[in-house]
């Protein structure tokens, strides 16, 4: 036997759906707030887990796609604000600036775009790596089942 529980509004919508059938011992009021408590819960982790791997995903598509808009972005800002902004062909200074120091050539953009840019962005995806690592959200996958 089959039973479907649907919550039907006044206007004939169904505005909510029943997923299980849940065999309940007692149906107290601490046994109510416990259940809602844990499906919140359940719900919370499952947000963690949509956030921090949608977070990797936009990390990793801005490190790969996302300079070119960054940049612009940051030259729009200067210019807005009058700051003024490093000549980005310009050769970039290691160190001292000795000359003689310089082993490679590199341009100033080139130095903020994998130097900084790029590092930073690695530094987080490996922070979050090491907080969140795959077994991890897999664990919190089965808590949530």
């Amino acid at each position: 036997m089959t039973i479907i529980l649907r919550y039907v509004d006044c206007d004939g919508y169904i505005r909510e759906h029943f997923f299980e059938v849940v065999n309940v011992m007692e149906t107290t009021a601490v046994t109510l707030k416990k259940e809602i408590s844990l499906q919140v819960k359940s719900q919370d982790i499952l947000n963690v887990v949509h956030l921090v791997s949608t977070t990797k995903k936009l990390l990793q598509r801005l490190r790969d796609n996302g300079w070119e808009t960054f940049i612009k972005n940051v030259v729009l800002f200067c210019e807005k604000n009058e700051i003024d902004m490093p000549d980005l062909k310009a050769r970039h200074m290691k160190g001292r600036g000795r000359s003689c120091q310089q082993n490679d050539y590199i341009t100033v953009e080139h130095y903020y775009h994998y130097d900084i840019f790029n590092v930073v962005i690695d530094f987080q995806l490996i922070k979050l790596n090491n907080k969140f690592t795959k077994q991890t959200l897999e664990l919190f996958g089965t808590f949530h089942s």
